[in-house]
């Protein structure tokens, strides 16, 4: 069984983050990664609930905790 890759990221910070700034209402978002590029761009009815489920995602199973991981 191969290593699991650790987050690129702090992910308390990033939902620290998400919590102070996503307002739950439609909108298009991008996920980036540490140097910038665009990994993900998806849709929501409520953003803020939308970038909090990221965090409940199981890795390495989950794609959207994949894609959180790969978050900066």
């Amino acid at each position: 069984m191969g290593t699991l890759a650790l987050p690129l990221t702090d992910l308390s910070h990033l939902r620290r983050r998400v919590l102070a700034l996503a307002e739950n209402r439609p909108a298009v978002y991008r996920m980036l990664d540490p140097t910038g590029r665009v990994i993900y761009v998806g849709k929501a009815k409520r953003l803020r609930n939308r970038l909090l489920s990221y965090f409940r995602a199981s890795y390495p199973e989950d794609k959207a905790a994949r894609i959180r991981n790969a978050t900066a």
